[in-house]
């Protein structure tokens, strides 16, 4: 999954359907980049969907 974000940490809500039974929370916390990196540099994590 790709996903831009405004702050730093936070939650997601993942979707794949319309129920509540369809969908979970994915906490992240982005890396602090080096200020010579790109704006758009991706960060790879993996999550547990609660």
């Amino acid at each position: 999954m790709y996903a831009r974000v405004a702050e730093d940490k936070g939650e997601l809500i993942v979707k794949w359907g319309v129920g509540n039974d369809m969908q979970c929370t994915v906490g992240y916390m982005l890396m602090p980049q080096a200020k010579n990196s790109p704006v758009s540099a991706i960060q790879v994590f993996d999550s547990v969907c609660q």
